[in-house]
């Protein structure tokens, strides 16, 4: 049973922010939850992003913090709402529910929803113990695969650029925005098409570990 069948309910209730002055106090106090997800991934993830963006690309130290804030949030958006069950459990469930009564449906999420089987493996900050062995597998390789795509793909962007009369430092920072997207995209096919069915256990696992964090509820 898809999302859109559940009269209005959505696990993403909590991005609808044209909701917000309709939100229960429940509600809100779950919204804080993820917020408090979202600042704690992005200061973890944030320090080596701080560092690559200030020593290497030389942006300066205010720069690379905005630069990086503008980033944190989609980077640490596929895997918030799995780390925010985790960390505050109640505190989601039971605004799920209200968001569930408001909205006039019921929580329900999908077992083969898209979003986790294609970007589960880029979650930042995969809770340890609870991934499984394949996930592990499939995560490390892909990762390896994009590593590998990204620095030449990188470099050869950059010095293009650069050769073109653009400076060093506008070079690298474009060169990285159009790198990485790239190499993480074609790392998952090849992985896909190189481990169909390793992929496959990952992404079934994936899902029922998404699931498991906020079960459906009637």
């Amino acid at each position: 049973m898809s999302e859109s069948s559940q009269q209005g309910w959505t696990r993403w209730w909590w991005l609808r922010v044209d909701q917000a002055g309709r939100w229960s106090a429940i509600e809100r106090r779950t919204v804080h939850r993820f917020l408090l997800t979202w600042a704690f991934a992005a200061m973890v993830t944030g320090l080596p992003a701080w560092l690559f963006l200030n020593d290497y690309l030389q942006l300066g130290s205010k720069r690379s913090l905005i630069v990086w804030l503008i980033a944190a949030w989609p980077l640490n958006l596929p895997g918030l709402r799995s780390l925010a069950s985790t960390l505050f459990p109640r505190e989601v469930m039971r605004g799920d529910d209200a968001a569930a009564e408001r909205l006039g449906g019921r929580v329900h999420l999908p077992t083969n929803e898209f979003w986790i089987r294609g970007f589960w493996w880029i979650d930042a900050l995969p809770i340890k113990g609870s991934w499984s062995a394949e996930q592990m597998q499939v995560r490390e390789r892909t990762l390896l695969i994009a590593l590998c795509i990204f620095v030449p793909t990188l470099l050869v962007i950059a010095f293009e650029m650069m050769s073109r009369g653009i400076s060093e430092r506008g070079s690298a920072l474009f060169a990285f925005l159009l790198a990485a997207p790239a190499a993480l995209y074609f790392a998952r096919r090849i992985s896909v098409a190189r481990w169909p069915e390793l992929v496959k256990k990952a992404d079934d696992d994936a899902v029922r570990l998404a699931n498991k964090a906020v079960p459906p509820r009637t």
